[in-house]
């Protein structure tokens, strides 16, 4: 099991490809210590990721706090360099094949998923609208141009959701939902929390699609998103605060998760801890089981 100590990592098991994505922040940070904490932690990952792909998304700890704004440059002296700069295989293959060239947004297939990774970072720290815009327009076009044939399923990996960047999700939501996207995956906080299906632009949540013991959303109408945001950090721990969200289970232990898109209508995830924090149970564990029989745009 791979594991690293920063507070965002999940592990992808799909069918029998497994890769893995990072949801930030990485190495808290890449530029401290003049940059000799960022060299430890690639070091540290050297060995898996020279035989594992790894899908990466940035968070608020890539944005170099001693520089300004957001250059698409991938190697400039802006924002997100040593991210852009680390992580530059990327924006070389699954940047160059999205139409993006970068490694802050971009999307991918793998076997009955198709990924769109995205950031809500600009909104904070973009010195200009060009960032956001061509992110957007690309979000856009990309899940129109969804083959949901050859891939049912689309996951959405990014940040943070709607809770944590409600400016950027006035944008996302709305692309999100039009976009048919059936499962996102966040980070930024540091606990777990598998969200009631819920659209974020309504305020409503699909309760009806869940099932009495909550193990089963059958057909939800809205995007259900996971926050797994507990794998570690530097920082405090985050405590969870289920009744403030559409939640339905959560967990401020550290662990790591598993989706797998079984066939075409039927896609699981489960989450496991791997040590008790705060007065979290040592053995909390999550599943879920997705049904969903029409994959595409939502009204």
């Amino acid at each position: 099991m791979f594991y690293l100590s920063t507070h965002t990592f999940i592990l992808i098991l799909f069918i029998s490809i497994c890769f893995s994505y990072i949801l930030k922040d990485w190495a808290y940070d890449f530029q401290d210590s003049d940059s000799s904490v960022g060299n430890q932690f690639m070091n540290l990952i050297q060995g898996y990721g020279a035989t594992h792909p790894i899908a990466p998304a940035a968070g608020n700890h890539e944005a170099c706090t001693t520089c300004d704004g957001i250059n698409e440059l991938p190697l400039s002296s802006k924002n997100f360099t040593q991210y852009r700069a680390r992580l530059h295989s990327v924006t070389l293959h699954a940047g160059v094949n999205a139409g993006t060239n970068s490694n802050i947004y971009y999307s991918f297939n793998q076997g009955l998923v198709h990924y769109l990774v995205f950031s809500a970072e600009a909104y904070i720290y973009a010195v200009s609208t060009d960032f956001i815009n061509n992110q957007l327009a690309f979000m856009k076009q990309d899940l129109a141009n969804v083959n949901r044939t050859d891939t049912p399923w689309v996951v959405g990996l990014v940040h943070k959701d709607w809770t944590m960047e409600p400016q950027a999700y006035a944008d996302f939501a709305p692309i999100l939902e039009n976009g048919g996207v059936d499962v996102s995956f966040v980070g930024h906080v540091h606990f777990y929390d598998r969200r009631i299906p819920y659209d974020s632009v309504t305020g409503q949540s699909d309760n009806a699609s869940v099932s009495a013991d909550g193990s089963t959303y059958t057909n939800p109408k809205y995007m259900v998103t996971i926050v797994t945001g507990a794998s570690g950090d530097r920082e405090l721990d985050d405590s969870c605060k289920k009744a403030t969200n559409p939640s339905y289970t959560c967990s401020q232990n550290y662990g790591y998760g598993f989706f797998t898109a079984v066939n075409a209508t039927t896609a699981t995830w489960t989450f496991k801890t791997i040590k008790p924090m705060g007065n979290g149970p040592a053995d909390y564990s999550d599943s879920l089981t997705i049904v969903q029989a029409n994959h595409g745009p939502r009204n």
